[in-house]
């Protein structure tokens, strides 16, 4: 099999895989998600040119995956992903609106393209529901089981996983017939006792599906830009994962997708796309140093492509 999960690693084409992992929502300035992404070949903003700065980029510092949080179909845009070497973290039902016949679709088109690494289902589901305001957990974990059964009829062959805010139960773990967790973790600067919690939970593998800073520091009110703040923190979590490697022995941890590649100025709702707005929420816990997600400033680059300090750091811990 091209991709397998066997004795608590990620195999593809029989080697050891540790992701490497980046999440790339690339928005460019003005637009909107999901209309705006450039790898979609009915929408506004498809652009190939777009595309490949960003997959060289992302290549150059030593990323292996992507993790996108739309599928992507697109032949040329999957041709380009090929061409650096990179694999995709397949979206394959993270929203209430998708249905099981659009499942069974991407699921047909990506089974056996040499991109695709495993499915995942949900995106911090818990939190929002499927992004369904009117929905509930219980709703969610019906939908999830009914999707699981759909792609395990579909296709036997990828892995597939699930991605929770935080860590489930052991309970929610052993109900969900799934290969591997993504795990969306953010505590500061030191994910503390996930790793030996995870332990407890589950003897399945995880990766972090989450995790980071944003350049702002906010602790004083006055949105101060802190790139370096931001580098040292992704550095010192990535190193975390890294110490963590079941492919060292080390524990139950495949790597990690660090959020994110590029800035994204549509997520402040209070502003506009066009403009770069400093605001966020500070729900009690949160990315280093002030436990506030500042929405439009977790990019490693800034939305023109211009590499921050923390792209700089990762690449020396993927691609020195």
């Amino acid at each position: 099999m091209p991709v397998v999960v066997h004795d608590g690693l990620l195999l593809v084409e029989g080697e050891v895989f540790d992701i490497k992992g980046i999440c790339w929502n690339p928005i460019p300035k003005g637009l909107k998600h999901p209309q705006g992404l450039p790898y979609l070949a009915d929408g506004p903003a498809y652009n190939l040119d777009f595309i490949e700065r960003d997959l060289r980029l992302i290549a150059e510092a030593g990323f292996n995956t992507l993790r996108p949080y739309k599928v992507i179909t697109d032949e040329k845009v999957l041709d380009l992903i090929e061409s650096y070497e990179l694999k995709v973290i397949i979206p394959v039902f993270n929203d209430h609106h998708i249905g099981i016949d659009e499942v069974k679709a991407s699921v047909a088109a990506l089974k056996d393209h040499p991109t695709s690494l495993f499915w995942e289902i949900g995106n911090e589901w818990n939190y929002n529901n499927l992004y369904n305001p009117e929905g509930s957990f219980e709703q969610s974990i019906a939908r999830i089981q009914e999707v699981i059964t759909t792609i395990r009829s579909t296709d036997n062959q990828l892995p597939l996983a699930i991605n929770y805010g935080e860590l489930p139960t052991r309970e929610i773990e052993k109900s969900l017939d799934v290969d591997l967790w993504g795990l969306n973790i953010y505590r500061s600067d030191d994910f503390r006792d996930v790793f030996e919690e995870w332990k407890k939970v589950s003897d399945k593998p995880m990766y972090l599906g989450e995790y980071g800073a944003d350049a702002i520091d906010n602790r004083n009110g006055d949105g101060l830009y802190a790139p370096q703040d931001q580098a040292y923190a992704v550095a010192k979590l990535t190193q975390q994962i890294i110490s963590q490697y079941a492919s060292q022995g080390r524990g139950q941890t495949l790597g990690g997708a660090l959020f994110e590649f590029s800035d994204e100025w549509w997520k402040d709702y209070r502003g506009l796309p066009t403009e770069h707005d400093i605001g966020g929420i500070a729900p009690g816990g949160g990315p280093y140093p002030d436990l506030e997600f500042n929405e439009e400033w977790w990019g490693i680059v800034d939305i023109d492509r211009n590499p921050r300090a923390a792209y700089h750091a990762m690449k020396k811990l993927y691609n020195p």
